[in-house]
């Protein structure tokens, strides 16, 4: 009987927060799980090691520098509390903060969220080098590449065939309203540069184009990080010209 009352006492005390108007459940969300404008989530690797990092400026100099401390704070639980809640934190969680990650991270970052992964809206992708994402993404090397890997890895993409799971997952993520790409290696050229983009992002790239009803409207997102490599403009007219021979001219998209 004591055991009965206590239960009862507990679910009586209980705060009925889903009660609360969307609104001020929002704002809890933030609360708990926005990050400052300038700071980064950086994905660290594969084992859920998570580093807030953030832009600040210098104590020496005018200039801005990084800090990094690994990243504690966040109250996960919160997201195992029930469905509703779930949907609702993830959606302020990864649409409202910016994620940075090596290429070879985005598979384990976005395969470990799940179907949270549509609501990432800011991402950065730190290039290593093309040999490197092939072993990562593809589990295979640039030698057998051609022969082992998926669509996504050849020169011509085949969205509908390729069966890559970083490529199909990052295909799937249309929300996604701004790309950094950051080129810790030397692309020779834009047009490298572009192919790169192009033969790993297509699936992305069709989604926006078909949500938007423009081909091209992907290429609006894509933005260049502070490092090596061509400009921004640059990237994008090559990557312009190149779905203009790979998959035509027309501007407008369909959806079926």
């Amino acid at each position: 009987m004591p055991s009965t009352t206590r239960h009862h006492m507990k679910r009586h005390n209980l705060f009925p927060f889903l009660d609360l108007p969307a609104e001020l459940r929002n704002e809890v969300y933030k609360h708990l799980f926005q990050r400052p404008s300038k700071s980064w989530i950086h994905i660290s690797s594969c084992e859920s090691r998570v580093t807030h990092r953030e832009t600040g400026p210098s104590k020496t100099c005018k200039c801005y520098v990084w800090t990094s401390r690994d990243e504690t704070s966040f109250p996960l639980q919160v997201l195992r509390t029930n469905c509703q809640i779930h949907d609702e934190a993830a959606a302020v969680l990864y649409g409202l903060n910016r994620f940075r990650m090596n290429t070879h991270c985005v598979r384990c970052f976005l395969a470990g969220i799940g179907q949270s992964a549509p609501f990432v809206r800011q991402l950065k992708l730190l290039v290593l080098n093309p040999t490197m994402d092939m072993v990562h993404l593809f589990g295979t090397s640039s030698s057998t590449a051609s022969s082992t890997a998926p669509a996504i890895a050849t020169t011509t993409v085949n969205a509908t065939t390729s069966t890559g799971p970083a490529y199909t997952i990052f295909s799937d993520n249309i929300l996604l309203n701004q790309l950094t790409v950051q080129w810790v290696y030397q692309p020779a050229n834009p047009d490298e540069a572009a192919r790169y983009i192009y033969e790993r992002m297509l699936g992305w790239i069709e989604a926006v184009g078909v949500k938007q009803k423009d081909r091209f409207a992907a290429l609006g997102c894509i933005v260049n990080g502070k490092g090596k490599g061509p400009s921004v403009n640059e990237v994008r007219g090559a990557l312009r010209r190149l779905m203009e021979r790979e998959v035509g001219d027309g501007s407008e998209v369909s959806e079926v």
